[in-house]
């Protein structure tokens, strides 16, 4: 919280996460379910989402080639 400012899409443009997140770690992400991650955002991928009432948790690693 607070939701539905746009703070997640604001969060992944200015902190680069794909450079501070280490090679096996993991972000996790609490939004509402109106707001959306976009996949390949940063350089992560969305491998899990638990949805909880009008809350949902995303939980993302690095892509790594």
């Amino acid at each position: 919280p607070p939701y539905d400012r746009d703070f997640v899409a604001m969060a992944f443009k200015k902190i680069p996460f794909d450079r501070i997140l280490s090679a096996r770690g993991i972000l996790v992400v609490e939004h509402s379910l109106k707001e959306s991650i976009p996949q390949g955002l940063n350089r992560l991928d969305i491998f899990r989402e638990k949805k909880y009432s009008r809350t949902r948790i995303s939980f993302l690693t690095r892509i790594i080639d």
